[in-house]
């Protein structure tokens, strides 16, 4: 059973992950927090390390969850807005995933990874969206 504070290889490839505290106290005055349980957080970062979904120096990676086809929500923002967008960090000992603000632009995936957004089975007009910072 995974829990918050837990530090778990959970990677296609044996990654670890870092389920911290901080990302899952709601209504944290400085950093989003994750609505969806931790298992769907462990899904979204394994499917993400499975179809490489990440920044050309392996340092950021993404997903998102959809259901019907739709993006489905996944955190808040400090301003309690619905995020989307889940970005996962490399910190060259283990990842840290947190709920992105895809509207802010340094929350935002580079370049390179819409194409991998896009083969992975993620709808061209949600990725056009993102892109551009506008609504899911």
């Amino acid at each position: 059973m995974i829990r918050v504070g837990d530090v778990c290889e959970i990677g296609y490839n044996g990654e670890t992950y870092n389920f911290v505290k901080y990302h899952h106290q709601v209504g944290h005055p400085k950093k989003s927090w994750w609505t969806i349980k931790l298992k769907v957080e462990s899904s979204l970062f394994f499917d993400m390390t499975k179809n490489k979904i990440m920044s050309s120096d392996k340092k950021n990676g993404y997903n998102l969850m959809l259901i019907n086809k739709k993006a489905y929500e996944i955190g808040k923002d400090i301003q309690k807005n619905k995020l989307f967008l889940a970005k996962f960090k490399y910190n060259n000992i283990n990842w840290h995933g947190y709920p992105a603000n895809h509207y802010i632009q340094k929350d935002r995936p580079e370049e390179e990874v819409y194409s991998k957004l896009e083969y992975s089975g993620i709808d061209l007009s949600i990725i056009r969206k993102l892109k551009k910072g506008q609504k899911l």
